[in-house]
């Protein structure tokens, strides 16, 4: 299993518990300061079968996977490497493997993409949020985080050779894609 982008290590933490044996699972992000963390947060990462890799996604190799994770990581790839990557990605997916991709996307439809972030910061001040950290938080991803329509993923998922693909959960403006290797 290939966590790529793995951040603090939710997803690992979260997998551990959910399956509580070892597994051989290759955590990747290009920050030293994010491994790190994980590092903390999971004493028994090694153990539990947790590769650490510090590593720019689009210019690591990847071996023979069965699931391959990209939660939040590609819309902060530049858009003309995002093919490349998931036809990488692809390849190293053994047969009957899976990609779980999560991303924020925005609606085709301008009126659309404008309420749905309304109602999304709705939601963040209903959690407490102050308007300053949403107003920072949209300020430190604006022209970092390159989010893209549902559409756009869906084509480039067929693109990269994913046959069979699938919208398992739409939320706000995030969605979550499923994309099995034949």
């Amino acid at each position: 299993i290939y966590d790529l982008g793995c951040s603090n290590g939710n997803f690992e933490l979260e997998l551990l518990n959910v399956l509580r044996r070892p597994m051989r699972l290759v955590a990747v992000d290009s920050s030293a300061a994010m491994l790190e963390s994980l590092r903390g947060r999971c004493p028994s990462w090694e153990k539990a079968g947790i590769e650490l890799i510090q590593a720019d996604i689009s210019r690591m190799e990847l071996e023979a996977a069965s699931v391959v994770v990209l939660n939040l990581t590609l819309q902060f790839v530049p858009p003309p490497e995002r093919d490349l990557l998931l036809r990488k990605i692809h390849a190293a997916l053994q047969p009957g493997g899976i990609l779980l991709l999560t991303e924020k996307v925005i609606h085709a439809n301008a009126e659309l993409a404008q309420l749905q972030q309304r109602l999304y910061y709705d939601f963040k001040r209903r959690q407490g949020y102050s308007e300053l950290e949403i107003a920072q938080k949209r300020e430190a991803l604006e022209n970092v985080l390159i989010p893209e329509t549902v559409e756009k993923h869906l084509a480039r998922l067929h693109g990269a050779g994913f046959a069979k693909v699938d919208i398992w959960m739409k939320w706000f403006n995030f969605a979550a894609f499923l994309a099995l290797r034949e």
